[in-house]
């Protein structure tokens, strides 16, 4: 009895002892397990703001992609400027190659000056000089001329400037021919004469040509055959289809705002090929000229109906063609006699050169046999038209074009 009270006072005062050394121990495990917490919370925070720190530039990030801004916007104005060069270079007329040219020999230019002068008025037909009078198809018809000046070798080249001179044989032949057309303008009609002065001006009288009775287009073929029975190679300055047709090996059309064109680029625009233009037109009619052609045929059927006849209209009454051309065209009247004669008629009108006929016979074809070499600008000649009519820029340009001859 005595034994177990001693053991329980012993226990007694041994229990706080104990107590008192588990407590320490308790509580530096709470105390681990909330710094483990702790931790893993600021772990997490890490990770959760470094995804944010991705997503989200920072000042500096910022401050690089505003430098970066600013050094594209250059890029991206010279970028415009390039594509505004390219636009101006696109749109700039196109200059007169002649690098496959035979240098050795001399080069025939032939200027449609109705198709200058037409085209020079309505590109400016508010110009006036300071008296009053229209001056913007002289003006432009001078420039034309000056552009065409470093291409002419003085001593070697040809030049001819071809003119309308009033009524013409073809007026005679069909009388309701170009009487469709509105009448010219007043504007218009009182500077042809001052355009012949230009060119007699800057190039010389003796090549002018204007030949009663005949269009710009007859003096322009007349010369143009010429030209190639002494083998020179020829360009016309022009853009009237009408003298299209003149294309050939040797012979080249220069329109402005397209460039050079050869036989074969004219072939490859209508389909046919250039001497056969006038069967082609003559068949289908040109509105424009008076000429009505063949009812019913448009420029679909025109094209295969030339092309079955062999590009010449006589074929179409020629048997050996006949199965060809009722193949493409099955109406009968095609074949019927008028209108042999009726396309005989037109293509008498659209063929150049012109045939000698009763309508010509008082034409002085005299005139193919001049000189047409190019001797070089009379400057003092020049200078006084160009004084006349207040064309400041051209005498720049002309004294800068005989400075650098």
């Amino acid at each position: 009895m005595m034994m177990t009270t001693r053991l329980l006072l012993a226990a007694k005062k041994a229990a706080p002892s104990v107590a008192k050394k588990a407590l320490p121990t308790a509580r530096k495990a709470a105390l681990d397990e909330k710094v483990a917490l702790d931790a893993k919370k600021m772990a997490l925070n890490a990770k959760k703001m470094s995804v944010e720190a991705k997503n989200t530039p920072t000042a500096a990030k910022k401050a690089s992609a505003t430098k970066k801004a600013k050094k594209e916007v250059p890029t991206a104005t010279k970028a415009s400027a390039t594509d505004k060069e390219a636009a101006s270079k696109k749109k700039a007329a196109p200059k007169l190659d002649l690098s496959g040219f035979d240098v050795k020999k001399p080069i025939l230019h032939v200027i449609d000056a109705s198709d200058w002068i037409h085209r020079c008025y309505h590109a400016s037909p508010k110009w006036f000089k300071s008296s009053g009078r229209p001056s913007g198809a002289v003006m432009g018809f001078t420039n034309q001329l000056l552009v065409l000046l470093p291409y002419l070798r003085p001593g070697k080249d040809k030049v001819v400037v071809a003119f309308d001179s009033g009524s013409t044989w073809r007026n005679n032949a069909l009388p309701s021919y170009k009487k469709n057309r509105p009448p010219k303008d007043y504007n218009l009609r009182d500077q042809f004469v001052p355009c012949r002065n230009s060119a007699a001006s800057i190039l010389g009288e003796k090549h002018c040509l204007g030949i009663r009775g005949l269009e710009a287009d007859d003096v322009v073929a007349e010369v143009v055959q010429k030209a190639s029975f002494k083998k020179w190679h020829t360009i016309i300055h022009t853009r009237d289809q009408d003298i299209f047709q003149l294309a050939s090996r040797k012979v080249s059309i220069f329109v402005p705002g397209t460039g050079l064109l050869d036989d074969m680029a004219i072939q490859e625009r209508y389909g046919v090929p250039p001497k056969s233009l006038p069967h082609y037109w003559a068949l289908i009619g040109q509105s424009s000229d008076g000429i009505s052609g063949i009812p019913g045929i448009g420029e679909k059927m025109g094209k295969s109906l030339i092309a079955a006849a062999d590009y010449d209209v006589d074929n179409i009454w020629n048997p050996e063609y006949t199965k060809a051309i009722k193949g493409v065209y099955k109406r009968e009247d095609i074949f019927e006699a008028e209108n042999q004669k009726k396309l005989h008629n037109f293509l008498d009108l659209m063929q150049l050169p012109c045939a000698r006929s009763k309508f010509t016979e008082h034409v002085d074809w005299d005139f193919i046999d001049a000189d047409f070499t190019f001797k070089g600008v009379d400057i003092e000649k020049a200078n006084s038209f160009l004084y006349d009519w207040g064309l400041k820029s051209a005498r720049g340009r002309l004294e800068k074009l005989l400075a650098s001859a």
